[in-house]
């Protein structure tokens, strides 16, 4: 939370700003990763900040990705599987991209695994800091 105190003019006030929850569009560009991707998605889901989707870009994987997009997909409206029509990791990025909704965006390797507050602290650095911040986790 941040203040701003304005002693204009003999009048005190107080602003203060709270971080409201803003939709954080997660981009994930997935190419056969089914052994990692469960633990990739559980640490997604598992957010201290809820206000996300996760657009999951299949780029063709020939091994049980797809599936396993599509099964945690049925268990969380959060979760977005699409399909790269390209290929690439660039191209299924931007795939990502066209579709996000987030106000924030931000892109994840399908064989990471994201730390619990790292939305919501990656959301307060946006917030304090403007964009164009790049950071390196842990901040």
């Amino acid at each position: 939370m941040l203040c701003k105190f304005d002693y204009s003019f003999y009048h005190f006030r107080i602003y203060t700003f709270v971080f409201v929850s803003q939709l954080i569009s997660i981009i994930m560009p997935v190419k056969n990763a089914a052994l990692f991707l469960d633990e990739c998605i559980e640490s997604i889901i598992s957010q201290n900040y809820q206000s996300w989707e996760l657009l999951a870009v299949n780029d063709h994987s020939s091994d049980g990705t797809l599936q396993i997009l599509k099964r945690f997909s049925a268990l969380d409206s959060r979760i977005t599987v699409l399909n790269n029509h390209r290929n690439g990791i660039i191209e299924a990025l931007k795939t990502g991209y066209n579709v996000s909704k987030g106000a924030l965006i931000t892109r994840m390797d399908a064989d990471d695994i994201m730390p619990k507050i790292k939305l919501e602290k990656l959301q307060q650095l946006l917030i304090t800091s403007g964009k164009g911040i790049c950071c390196k986790w842990p901040c």
